[in-house]
């Protein structure tokens, strides 16, 4: 399966966007050639760029911590103690999840900064 069908899966929303390949492509470059289950982990790097960018062109940051729905209103949490911005998103987490599973399953050790 590529990964923009994993995409599909995951972010159905996201793969039908015209420029997905390019996010494809961005998250494809970040994740090394020979990281265990690497399409998915790819896909899941594509999806966390794209909610942050949506993020990014309406101000929120980190994950969703409150709704409201008359007047609409979304507060964002913001991601502290996080070595980067992968914990402000559901996908971004499942990235780590991946990442982390992949390092115990090879045997490294992985250090956070």
């Amino acid at each position: 399966m590529a990964v923009l069908d994993k995409l599909q899966l995951i972010a159905p929303d996201y793969a039908t966007l015209a420029d997905v390949s390019d996010w494809i492509d961005l998250a494809d470059a970040q994740v090394a050639s020979g990281f265990c289950q690497r399409e998915l982990a790819v896909a899941y790097l594509a999806a966390h760029s794209i909610a942050m960018s949506d993020r990014g062109a309406t101000g929120g940051a980190g994950s969703v911590t409150a709704l409201s729905e008359g007047d609409l209103s979304v507060t964002y949490g913001n991601a502290m103690g996080s070595t980067s911005n992968l914990s402000a998103t559901t996908y971004g987490q499942e990235f780590e999840r991946i990442k982390r599973a992949c390092a115990q399953a090879s045997g490294y050790i992985m250090r956070t900064f």
